[in-house]
């Protein structure tokens, strides 16, 4: 009973906040989203990112699913975004990515790269998690692209140990993993300024304009 109490209440809240949803239709959209997380809150933290990323993919005749939809929306979370506010922000965001990238997108590929990436992930701002990771995946990547970007991390913190000894030193775990180091100003604002830097983010910069110019045709 009192699950069934925070569903209806979720459902209703969701109705008033969101135009183009009933409450019955938000009933069964947890339902479908509890069948997949086991969790009623959880289910209800997702809803409106739900929402959010099916109206877009029904308005553009895509076919994800509701498991698709649900797994891509998890992948953001596992990203990082937990909050509500953060997590409906880079949903609506992934949405133009869906859109530009079409049957392209896988989102349980999306997902799977999310978790293999390690900490690489928490270090993603939202353009390049919703825009750029989707298009490595889709443009060849595939499910390798998690684990490359888990080494690239692993290697440009390595680079950075080797050139900076004393202002940043590698922890390693028992598993022989990286945790990002701690460093000091000044050697934060010379790895800024390095070229593998600026070549990371010359690369980032490219992959986010390709999408965009993906979304345009496409639109």
């Amino acid at each position: 009973m009192a699950d069934m109490a925070k569903i209806t209440g979720a459902a209703w809240k969701e109705a008033g906040d969101n135009m183009r949803t009933t409450a019955t239709d938000n009933i069964s959209a947890l339902h479908d989203l509890y069948n997949v997380v086991q969790d009623v809150n959880e289910a209800s933290k997702l809803l409106h990112p739900y929402n959010v990323l099916k109206n877009v993919v029904d308005s553009t005749g895509g076919k994800l699913g509701d498991k698709g939809i649900v797994s891509a929306i998890q992948g953001v979370d596992i990203a990082g975004r937990t909050t509500p506010e953060s997590l409906q922000a880079a949903t609506e965001t992934l949405a133009g990515s869906v859109i530009a990238l079409g049957k392209r997108f896988d989102p349980s590929q999306f997902k799977t790269n999310i978790l293999t990436s390690g900490d690489a992930r928490f270090g993603w701002n939202d353009e390049f998690l919703t825009k750029g990771l989707p298009a490595i995946i889709a443009l060849g990547g595939g499910n390798r692209t998690g684990s490359m970007m888990y080494q690239m991390q692993n290697n440009l913190w390595a680079a950075v140990a080797a050139r900076w000894p004393a202002g940043s030193r590698l922890q390693r775990k028992k598993n022989g993993a990286c945790t990002r180091p701690k460093m000091s100003s000044g050697t934060a604002r010379s790895l800024r300024g390095s070229r593998l830097v600026q070549s990371l983010k010359r690369t980032s910069f490219a992959l986010t304009r390709l999408i965009g110019r993906m979304t345009i045709a496409r639109s």
